[in-house]
């Protein structure tokens, strides 16, 4: 099926969510200096979507479904290090789509060193290299490490029959650059994340998040949202100390509660202050979800 079991159209859309709830999307309007030496106010690290479970399962159902209509393809590999895991999940869901349908193809994977070891073989190419490859990679900028791996296993004999990559975020000469070597392909463009930020980012709640939710704030952060921790505002000097206290200080902000504490979301109903109330680990996904379905947060 591929598609981390989702199929096509359903796998590419919770792809995008994982890609914004793991934290691999974000925006910061001071910027970031990225690996090709551009800046910019988005930044992709989707070595956190490849380290989640899901994430890994469903990049690799979704590229599995773009790779397996690449006629001929028998391995799939890239530059260390975000190639890594996706090739090898990728080269993994092969064999068990394999044994579902003999008729959906198998492919082996390897991955293209940055500098040839200095011992042993001494070799660039690690794995199991077989022609025609796909090379693949988590995000394109200017197309270099996608180059640098396509130039790798020509060097060794090998046809390279396309560029696979999650995420596309260069520019007309970028995507250029790429096709003067070989085809490329994208699940996404930039701008399908980056779109509705300029809208976002300032009509957004403030939300002020448990601190209990390790990392929530800063996820929330990375999809555009105006989130803090309460024990930031103590840090500023501001009386945030209990309950009452947090609840009439987003009050008083106009802020959005995000919490567990039951408690504390009785203490908001009863004082009209707008509250998400989630269980133990919700994701900022499961926020935005809350968000969106609350007529009276704004």
């Amino acid at each position: 099926m591929g598609s981390g079991d989702l199929g096509a159209e359903a796998g590419r859309k919770r792809l995008a969510e994982l890609v914004r709830s793991t934290g691999a999307f974000k925006h910061s309007e001071e910027g970031f200096k990225l690996a090709s030496g551009k800046t910019s106010k988005h930044y992709f690290d989707l070595r956190l979507l490849s380290g989640d479970p899901e994430g890994l399962h469903v990049a690799a159902g979704v590229l599995y479904d773009l790779i397996k209509k690449v006629s001929g393809a028998k391995s799939v590999g890239g530059l260390e290090s975000g190639s890594i895991p996706l090739a090898a999940a990728v080269s993994q869901l092969s064999q068990i789509e394999h044994e579902r349908d003999p008729a959906n193809p198998t492919f082996t994977s390897f991955y293209v060193r940055k500098t040839a070891k200095e011992h042993g073989t001494r070799k660039m190419i690690e794995g199991r290299v077989v022609s025609p490859v796909v090379i693949i990679d988590d995000v394109i900028t200017s197309g270099m490490s996608a180059i640098r791996a396509i130039d790798a296993v020509k060097e060794e004999g090998h046809k390279c029959a396309r560029v696979v990559c999650i995420i596309f975020r260069g520019n007309q000469e970028d995507h250029a650059r790429i096709q003067q070597n070989t085809a490329l392909q994208s699940v996404f463009k930039e701008a399908d994340f980056t779109e509705d930020i300029g809208t976002r980012t300032g009509s957004s709640p403030h939300l002020l998040v448990d601190e209990m939710y390790g990392g929530l704030a800063e996820k929330l952060k990375g999809l555009g949202y105006d989130a803090v921790y309460v024990k930031e505002l103590q840090a500023q000097g501001k009386k945030a100390q209990h309950d009452y206290s947090i609840i009439k200080r987003a009050e008083e902000e106009k802020m959005v509660i995000v919490t567990r504490d039951k408690e504390m979301c009785d203490g908001c109903v009863e004082e009209g202050v707008p509250c998400i109330c989630l269980g133990e680990n919700p994701t900022a996904e499961d926020v935005v979800t809350e968000l969106n379905k609350s007529d009276n947060i704004n």
